[in-house]
């Protein structure tokens, strides 16, 4: 992991992440269950991938530069394969016991994946937000799930490899939707709070103070205000 990273400064700044309350700034709570999550490192997306790349096909790894057509094809039966064009105009094949679709919502990998397996549940919060551009560190959580379902699929994947045991491949789904909407309640309350305890022209001066008070709890304490004697 090191060299994936190298270069780029890891979690253990004492600053966190600040915030900005009526004019007085304020510090995210930092539980310490949440030690793992902040002793990581920040990277450019570019420079991750590049470094990937570097490292994989180092350790005898195979990538397809310059693949057009790409199309998944058998991919509800045991022996599913990849169709694809290559740079000289070539059409090739890769067939293999398991194919990741891992391009994306916008992806090829969805449309050839069977309607009648596919549950789209989406909502819209009635509301957007403007968004400026600063140098502070991204936001992980994209970057946390989809970790988190490529660790559930490898674990998967070598049990069957190792052991020709599917359970886990079978409950794959199952386990990556129950951590999904796990961080997805936590993507809407966060939301919710954050907008309800803004003006009070949003949403009225009750659910202001409710989500001032959770969001009081996410925050380190105000330090205390001593009289001067």
């Amino acid at each position: 992991m090191g060299e994936i990273v190298e270069g780029y400064s890891h979690g253990s700044s004492d600053a966190g992440l600040p915030l900005l309350i009526d004019g007085e700034k304020r510090e995210w709570r930092m539980d310490s269950d949440d030690a793992d999550d902040v002793d990581g490192a920040y990277c450019p997306q570019q420079i991750l991938v590049r470094n990937l790349i570097k490292v994989f096909l180092r350790d005898g790894g195979a990538l397809r530069f310059e693949a057009e057509d790409v199309s998944p094809q058998d991919i509800d039966t045991e022996h599913p394969l990849v169709r694809y064009r290559d740079a000289a105009g070539s059409t090739k094949t890769l067939s293999r016991d398991f194919v990741a679709g891992s391009d994306g919502y916008h992806g090829v990998s969805r449309t050839a994946a069977p309607a009648d397996v596919l549950t789209c549940s989406t909502h819209e919060f009635g509301y957007a937000w403007l968004t400026v551009m600063t140098e502070v560190p991204a936001d992980p959580l994209a970057v946390s799930l989809a970790r988190h379902d490529a660790e559930v699929l490898a674990r998967a994947v070598i049990q069957w490899a190792e052991k020709h045991d599917s359970t886990l491949l079978e409950s794959y789904s199952d386990t990556c939707l129950n951590h999904t909407w796990e961080r997805q309640a936590s993507a809407v309350q966060m939301t919710e709070t954050m907008h309800d305890s803004g003006d009070t022209s949003y949403e009225g001066e009750f659910r202001k103070q409710i989500a001032r008070k959770n969001l009081e709890t996410m925050l380190e304490p105000m330090p205390a205000i001593h009289p001067s004697r």
